[in-house]
């Protein structure tokens, strides 16, 4: 018995410092929970690069993350973006998100915008959805996407127009020069039909009598 009894201390001693590491991460997760807020932004593009535990920014502060990804309703097209939020971030009825590519690393975040001045009205609730919900616009780059065959379009009709303008302009300047150099040009074919050759004098036999 005096041999067992620091083993049984030991382990008596391991198991309450593992019980206190799990009730310590179960406090600070708890109190974590309470400086977030859940919300939903609804997102009328695709979310196409935007994963789970992407970061959430405002004014280009991490202020929180995604948590789900959430598939469009029968009835309403917008993608269900779940976020933790910090508590401190100005969250209003008009506050929106939209769509954050990073051109260089190919990271995709949510960027969280500012409410117009003097809202204080609280965000939306709709019926089906538990947390309160931001609404997301389309971002200035996938609009910007989007115009980018149209705009290849009228490049491309102007192009073809200037090089139609361009063609006719050269063809009727050639033209006239052409023209003008034809009528400066001496005719030879008319100087050569025109002219006689010039006779020469005939001898005159010599009378050999006399």
């Amino acid at each position: 018995m005096e041999h067992k009894a620091p083993y049984a201390l030991v382990g008596f001693f391991v198991c309450l410092c593992i019980a206190s590491m799990v009730g310590l991460s179960v406090w600070m997760q708890g109190d974590r929970e309470k400086d977030y807020a859940a919300y939903t932004v609804l997102m009328p593009e695709s979310v196409s690069g935007l994963e789970v535990g992407a970061q959430v920014l405002y004014r280009g502060i991490r202020v929180g993350k995604v948590e789900k990804l959430r598939l469009p309703q029968a009835d309403d097209p917008n993608v269900r973006v779940d976020i933790s939020l910090r508590n401190d971030v100005p969250v209003r009825k008009t506050t929106h998100a939209e769509l954050a590519r990073m051109s260089i690393t190919g990271v995709v975040s949510l960027n969280i915008e500012a409410p117009q001045a003097g809202d204080t009205q609280a965000p939306t609730r709709m019926a089906g959805e538990v947390y309160p919900i931001i609404e997301g616009r389309k971002s200035a780059f996938e609009t910007a996407m989007k115009d980018v065959p149209a705009i290849t379009r009228e490049l491309r009709n102007f192009s073809g127009k200037l090089n139609e303008s361009m063609d006719g302009f050269q063809g009727s300047f050639v033209g006239r020069l052409m023209g003008q150099k034809k009528d400066t040009m001496p005719d030879k074919t008319s100087k050569t039909s025109t002219s006689k050759p010039q006779s020469r004098p005939q001898a005159q036999p010599m009378n050999l009598r006399d």
